[in-house]
């Protein structure tokens, strides 16, 4: 008798511990996929942006609601453009001289050497 009581006693602890951990998974995966989010709208400074985003709604019974999430990032970014890179940013385009396989480049053997290398010297 005294050893299924222990037994009950173990099983309740186990399913305690079992319900602490599920609990701490989503979390977990609740955290990471706010982290992601923040990150993808490139803040200047992500622990201000968690800091600043309006985190009420987000949460529910399962997992986070991404049109709330995306609603308030797109109202922090308007509400604070300057925590935020800047979209329209230029980007810098560096040609290696290697063909892609987009732009047909011309056959290197019907060049003339001083063709050649003026392509290659660009």
């Amino acid at each position: 008798m005294d050893n299924q009581i222990e037994n009950n006693a173990n099983t309740e602890i186990l399913k305690k511990q079992i319900s602490d951990l599920e609990t701490e998974l989503f979390r977990t995966k609740a955290d990471a996929e706010v982290n992601l989010a923040i990150a993808m709208a490139r803040p200047r400074n992500i622990e201000a942006a968690k800091v600043m985003l309006n985190k009420n709604g987000i949460l529910t019974e399962n997992g986070i609601d991404s049109e709330i999430l995306k609603n308030n990032i797109a109202t922090l970014k308007q509400e604070n453009p300057w925590l935020f890179e800047d979209s329209a940013k230029k980007e810098l385009f560096y040609d290696s001289g290697i063909s892609n396989g987009f732009i047909p480049s011309p056959d290197d053997s019907q060049l003339s050497d001083e063709e050649y290398y003026k392509r290659i010297m660009k």
